[in-house]
């Protein structure tokens, strides 16, 4: 097994944090499929600390061998893939956001837009529809190999903080991806240096605060490391060169 344990807050670096839940034997994945592979499903514990300063949930202790399990074999079974994204909660702000900060990008020359975890190249297409000169995704999923359906489109497969741009982007989109991210801070630290001086990120992850303020009790998963909020998604840009232009609150 291959542990990644985080001793301090990911987000604000606070240097105590607290155990805040803990289970002992917890399914590794918690969707539908067929009974036999359903019975052979790993469990695992799961334990979750919370930062006093910032509110940050996360995982302390990160079992990297059962996260490749969970990624290469369960989510074959996986209900959502890129359809979370478009599910009219999570769509229509993003949406109104992406808009309102595309508006001043799309006046340079030749504007480039990088996706993280897109997942297929045709998902790209909204942004090349936009405007965007040339749109770049990068994804681990064997999804990411297949053929681009643009010439303004290119598609790079393998794992964000490997992937060299070439050039920066004025652009960075990122949806339902930072909660799987086991080093955040290297990631937004390399998301600000693959931006051009005055370029935007957009990201968009599950919003914490709305499950605690539904009393809906059942929210953890394995393969999210981090439940953030908005006060502590603002610290972790902000410790990275970032200032916070507009933000939304809801589902996500």
């Amino acid at each position: 097994m291959t542990n990644q344990t985080f001793f301090a807050c990911p987000c604000c670096a606070c240097s105590t944090t607290n155990g805040a839940l803990s289970y002992g034997d917890f399914p590794s994945f918690l969707f539908p499929m067929p009974r036999q592979e359903a019975a052979a499903v790993q469990c695992s514990p799961l334990h979750l600390s919370v930062c006093p300063r910032c509110g940050h949930l996360f995982q302390p202790a990160v079992d990297e061998t059962l996260l490749r399990t969970i990624y290469r074999e369960y989510y074959a079974h996986y209900p959502y893939d890129t359809d979370e994204a478009l599910l009219i909660p999570y769509r229509q702000p993003f949406d109104t956001l992406f808009r309102s900060i595309a508006q001043s990008l799309l006046d340079r020359r030749e504007p480039r837009l990088l996706e993280i975890g897109c997942s297929r190249a045709a998902n790209l297409m909204t942004f090349v529809n936009q405007g965007f000169h040339q749109c770049i995704g990068v994804d681990p999923s064997p999804l990411a190999l297949g053929c681009d359906p643009s010439p303004r489109i290119q598609m790079i497969s393998g794992f964000y903080e490997s992937v060299d741009l070439g050039k920066p982007v004025d652009l960075i989109v990122s949806r339902f991806s930072l909660e799987h991210i086991l080093d955040v801070e290297r990631h937004v630290s390399k998301m600000h240096a693959d931006l051009v001086h005055g370029g935007r990120v957009l990201v968009q992850v599950p919003n914490i605060e709305l499950y605690f303020t539904n009393s809906q009790p059942l929210f953890a998963a394995h393969e999210h490391v981090h439940y953030f909020n908005l006060i502590s998604l603002n610290e972790l840009f902000r410790r990275h060169g970032f200032s916070l232009v507009s933000f939304h609150q809801g589902p996500s």
